[in-house]
Order: structure tokens, then sequence, then C-alpha cells
């Protein structure tokens, strides 16, 4: 379970970095 919480964190901390590059 840990390991799953910490992908869905990462999911929305990759979509803002990824817009703040654009």
């Amino acid at each position: 379970p840990k390991r799953k919480a910490a992908k869905r964190k990462a999911a929305p901390k990759r979509k803002a970095a990824k817009k703040r590059k654009r």
C-alpha cells in the first residue's frame, strides 16, 4: 500500500512539473 500511495502522489506532482516547463 505504501508503494501505491507514492505512485499516486507522484502523478499530480509530475503533471505540475510538465505545466511549469511549458
